[in-house]
Parts: structure tokens; sequence; C-alpha cells
């Protein structure tokens, strides 16, 4: 088995949105003895999304974006609100004991956690904004 990339532009065939194509593969052994032998892939058929149904792809990437956002936000106004209520415990003790330590690393922990949600949350809106252009380059 060998790996093999290819790329076609579906524009440049003619395509569009909710166009269909089927296509095979075939490739010719390097047999020098009884000469080249023809194999053919089974067909396969793609199906271009419709415009609408692309539309709706981009309308629930971009929900879930938006919710992966609001979460994220009402994450970190939590962990404001528990930043401030340690800072008012911290100014009235003269060292940090064990129990602010262990509260200072879960605060810590948790803005790292809310960084990795807000940066899956641009992923994904990064790929509901490519599905936007990829769906206005077939239509």
């Amino acid at each position: 088995s060998l790996p093999l990339a290819w790329q076609v532009s579906l524009q440049e065939l003619g395509l569009g949105a909710g166009d269909a194509m089927d296509y095979a593969f075939r490739a010719w052994d390097n047999d020098a003895v009884r000469g080249p032998k023809p194999a053919v892939s089974a067909t396969h058929r793609i199906r271009l999304a419709t415009r609408a149904q692309s539309l709706e792809a981009v309308g629930q990437d971009a929900a879930q974006a938006e919710q992966a956002m609001a979460a994220a936000q009402a994450r970190s106004q939590e962990s404001e609100r528990r930043l401030a209520a340690l800072r008012e415990q911290l100014t009235q003790k003269k060292e940090i004991g064990y129990e602010e330590r262990r509260a200072l690393e879960a605060l810590v922990q948790q803005q790292q956690a809310l960084q990795e949600q807000l940066r899956q949350a641009a992923q994904q809106m990064e790929q509901a904004l490519e599905r936007a252009r990829q769906s206005q380059a077939l239509s």
C-alpha cells in the first residue's frame, strides 16, 4: 500500500453547491515481464452541500462557538469573584496560610482551564468562518 495525496479544485471541474460527482482511481503495476496491468478502485460519490445546508452548518458552528464563549465568560466572572474574595482575605492577614495557597493554586488552574476553553472557542469560530468562506466559494 502506497499513501497517495491528491487535490482537485471542484470549481475547476465546474462543480458548485448541491452538485455530485462520481470518481474512481485506476493504477497500473510495473510488471516489466508481462507488461503493466491495470487495477480500478470502487466508484465513490462526493456530494457537495447545498447552499442552505452550508449556511445551516455555519450557523450551528457559530452557535456552538458563541455558547463556548458565553461559558468562558461565566467562568471568568466566577474566577474574578473568587480572586476578589481571596484578595480581601489576604489583606486581612499578615501571612499566606496553607488554605490561601491552595485557593491560589486552584485559581491558577482555573485560569489555565479558562485559557484552554477560550482557545477552543476561538478555534471553533475560525472553523465556522472557514466553512462560511468555503460555502461562498462554492456557490
